[in-house]
């Protein structure tokens, strides 16, 4: 799935419902890395712990397509949603 960017500058994936928030976690850094505390996927706003659960396969959103989980992965690992 290609990755693009909003005009605000956070990025979503294209033919799904999922793109990063502007909402900023309780972290050390999350102030330098917009984007990195939560995504919105479906209507659904998540944060790293949901992502989490949703990439492991338990409890979580459902109708989320097969083809999203590798860039949720990457997220969580890089707070991108691109793959490398």
């Amino acid at each position: 799935m290609d990755v693009t960017t909003t005009p605000r500058g956070f990025e979503q994936l294209v033919g799904a419902d999922v793109r990063q928030s502007s909402a900023i976690g309780e972290y050390p850094d999350a102030m330098s890395r917009p984007g990195s505390s939560y995504l919105w996927i479906n209507d659904g706003h998540c944060d790293r712990a949901t992502v989490h659960t949703i990439v492991d396969g338990g409890p979580g959103l459902t109708n989320i397509a097969g083809e999203i989980f590798p860039h949720l992965a990457a997220w969580l690992k890089t707070s991108s949603l691109h793959l490398d």
